[in-house]
């Protein structure tokens, strides 16, 4: 650029800087939000890095994955929040769980099973024990499983088998009788041991508190359930959690 094109356009430069500076006091609430919508931005971008890494985690790996037998399973732990989001967000852009916010997934981190290839997350999901009229009156209590979530390129290779069967492990461990869901995927639960019931014969109070209160509901979805033989008790020193396995 010649030396007089340079001098044009360092006045142009400080003559829109000056009117901003001018302008200072009625753009700070717009920086402001500015700022904000960045950052959102800037967590979405994140969440989408890490789908991008588990899909290229499983391109890597996939045929060596059939050869294993299955993926490693394990429980999850505080670090994984970031990619259990990422995948929870792509299956609720597919209708097929609902979003979760990071608190949410933070403050309940204990009941996540992800697995996993090359240390990235590509399957998660979870199991929560609740109180039911039963287990008040002394019969086993219940857990349900909630946000399965598989990454895209993972699909067909077993791992939200693997998880699926892990939380039900979980399960036993945790002493529960049966174990219940909601879903618009039945055929895939079925494939792991649940039976479609009528929504009257769920854990009494699962309907209208864990469904109906959290403004779900049932219809278009189906209710099923896999009746759990609770584990017996492990000796001292033995405990699994957060233990990996590799699913047979």
């Amino acid at each position: 650029m010649s030396e007089t094109g340079k001098q044009q356009t360092e006045s142009q430069f400080e003559s829109k800087t000056a009117t901003a500076r001018g302008a200072g006091e009625q753009t700070d609430g717009a920086d402001a939000m500015t700022a904000v919508m960045i950052d959102a931005m800037a967590g979405a971008a994140v969440r989408v890095g890490l789908v991008q890494d588990a899909d290229a985690a499983v391109a890597r790996r996939s045929p060596a994955l059939r050869l294993a037998g299955g993926p490693s399973t394990r429980r999850a732990r505080v670090a994984d929040v970031a990619g259990i989001m990422a995948l929870i967000d792509a299956w609720a852009d597919l209708g097929l769980t609902i979003r979760r916010s990071a608190g949410d997934v933070l403050a309940s981190v204990d009941d996540f099973v992800v697995a996993e290839l090359e240390g990235t997350i590509v399957a998660c999901g979870a199991i929560e024990s609740f109180r039911c009229e039963e287990a008040q009156a002394g019969v086993a209590g219940a857990g349900e499983i909630r946000s399965v979530s598989v990454a895209h390129t993972a699909r067909g290779l077993g791992v939200g088998k693997a998880v699926v069967h892990e939380l039900v492990r979980v399960g036993e461990l945790r002493g529960l009788g049966e174990v219940v869901l909601l879903t618009k995927t039945p055929g895939f639960f079925a494939s792991c041991g649940f039976e479609a019931i009528e929504a009257g014969a769920a854990p009494a109070g699962f309907v209208a508190q864990r469904v109906e209160g959290r403004g779900r509901t049932v219809v278009g979805r189906s209710v099923m359930r896999r009746i759990v033989v609770p584990a017996p008790a492990q000796a001292p020193g033995r405990a699994s959690s957060g233990a990996a396995t590799v699913v047979r």
